[in-house]
């Protein structure tokens, strides 16, 4: 017995000295494979993580990669998103589309290059997504290659946009979220950074609906999923021009209709059934947004 137990401490403290823990490196990075599919298809990837690799490398590269799978995962991550060595498969699509249509669509990578692709050829074509989107340049870009380069996106940065959909608090529930759109190119150093039609959303995070004695509906609201031309998310708030009055979260009330007589009992019921006003706020009402984190992004240089 004792022997038994003395043999089970020894093969213990021999895995102890010799199997450590992966450093970040070496870990697979689960949540930036995520925004790959993301990327490439509009939505998280399901079933076992080798699967979801291995579509990413059919998709990507044609083929799927060897190594071990943080090695695979890694190689897609430097041509998929953003490195500060290289720009993003999202900046070559978005600059592509904004060449071309001078507008960026929000839908996945794969259709976006396969819509491009049938306005170019009259049909998408197979492969290896960056060999095709190589080929686009190839055809609409002189020399093949985008002029990109890095710009500081400054904090405090004012964009003007428009909301595409109309909010109404009659209506709403916490959690829906509706859309603007940039209305203004926003260009730092000769450079696009965040051109016209850019989308983004407004969440609903709390509303209160009108009510009895005049009670008005109030709403808060927030902004997000927001990002710039090389597909960096931006955070962004509200802004309204006063130093106090801008915020990640805005309340937005219809306005006070003034005192109700309720001195006696008749005007205590009739208040009681006098609606407040909903907030309703309307399809291209002008906002003003501000960046709240300054940071470097690639744009598309435009001279």
């Amino acid at each position: 017995m004792i022997l038994k137990k003395s043999l089970t401490l020894f093969i213990l403290a021999a895995l102890l000295t010799t199997v450590t823990l992966p450093v970040y490196g070496q870990l697979i990075p689960l949540k930036e494979i995520e925004n790959v599919e993301m990327v490439l298809y509009g939505q998280p990837g399901t079933g076992s993580v080798l699967a979801r690799i291995k579509r990413i490398e059919l998709d990507l590269f044609g083929s799927a990669g060897k190594g071990t799978l943080p090695e695979r995962s890694n190689q897609i991550l430097k041509y998929a998103l953003p490195t500060e060595d290289s720009p993003s498969l999202q900046l070559l699509i978005n600059c592509l589309e904004w060449s071309l249509l001078n507008s960026i669509s929000r839908g996945a990578a794969v259709d976006r290059v396969a819509e491009l692709e049938e306005m170019i050829y009259g049909a998408s074509k197979n492969g290896a997504l960056l060999n095709r989107i190589n080929e686009l340049l190839e055809m609409t870009v002189p020399g093949g290659k985008l002029p990109v380069a890095e710009v500081e996106m400054p904090e405090g940065l004012v964009i003007e946009a428009k909301l595409l959909d109309e909010i109404d608090s009659a209506v709403l529930t916490e959690g829906q979220f509706f859309r603007f759109e940039v209305t203004d190119d926003i260009e730092l150093e000769e450079c696009m950074v965040i051109p016209t039609g850019t989308r983004g959303l407004i969440n609903v995070d709390k509303v209160k609906e009108a009510g009895g004695f005049g009670k008005d509906a109030e709403l808060t609201l927030s902004l997000s999923d927001f990002k710039a031309i090389d597909g960096t998310m931006l955070s962004i708030e509200f802004f309204s021009g006063d130093d106090d009055s801008h915020s990640r979260e805005i309340a937005v009330g219809a306005g006070f209709l003034g005192a109700l007589l309720v001195s006696n009992p008749v005007g205590l019921v009739a208040g009681y059934f006098y609606k407040g006003k909903d907030v309703v706020i309307e399809e291209g009402t002008p906002l003003s947004i501000e960046i709240t984190n300054g940071l470097t992004v690639y744009g598309l240089k435009t001279n």
